[in-house]
């Protein structure tokens, strides 16, 4: 299975917890979009060092070797999820406009959504949004892009290397 593409395990879910299928259906776009996204980001190639070190320090590989994400490529993942969180938060409007505004001008970057220790993003506080807001701006945008950069990594990691509780690669908390 490609690990984009989450619909069926999605689906699943669902069929088992039909009583939250209402209070989820946001997800569900979120999941669809991850699995349509094209895989535009370039595949690093992951010697086991460059995964196992940073994480020996307890670091995740994005640390010392973030990728330089096409803006393009951000920014058109980046307007799907901006639309969805206006969708379900009609109330955060001011926040998402300003963050916007930001994009438009430089001042927020793919960088500023990558996780940081304890949080999602670097975003000025000026901005307003909600930490959970930030978190799913980021993992529903960078997601799809993060995935295919880290792919080859993967085989270098276990089950055993979540130990800390967040992702060895981007740092983001198990989704």
């Amino acid at each position: 299975m490609d690990s984009r593409d989450l619909r069926e395990a999605w689906a699943d879910l669902l069929r088992r917890r039909s009583a939250l299928a209402e209070s989820l259906a946001v997800y569900g776009h979120l999941v669809d979009h991850w699995a349509t996204e094209p895989p535009v980001t370039t595949a690093r190639d992951w010697p086991p060092q460059a995964c196992q070190e940073p994480w020996s320090r307890g670091l995740p590989a994005i640390v010392t070797a973030a990728p330089d994400l096409d803006p393009g490529a951000v920014e058109e993942s980046l307007a799907r999820v901006l639309e969805l969180a206006g969708s379900v938060r009609p109330d955060a409007a001011p926040g998402l406009q300003r963050f916007a505004e930001a994009w438009d001008r430089g001042d927020v970057t793919a960088r500023s959504l990558f996780p940081a220790r304890g949080r999602f993003g670097t975003l000025d506080d000026a901005i307003g949004l909600d930490a959970d807001l930030v978190a799913f701006l980021a993992v529903g945008s960078l997601r799809p892009l993060l995935d295919a950069y880290f792919a080859a990594g993967r085989r270098h990691l276990t089950d055993h290397d979540w130990s800390l509780g967040v992702c060895p690669f981007c740092g983001a908390p198990p989704g």
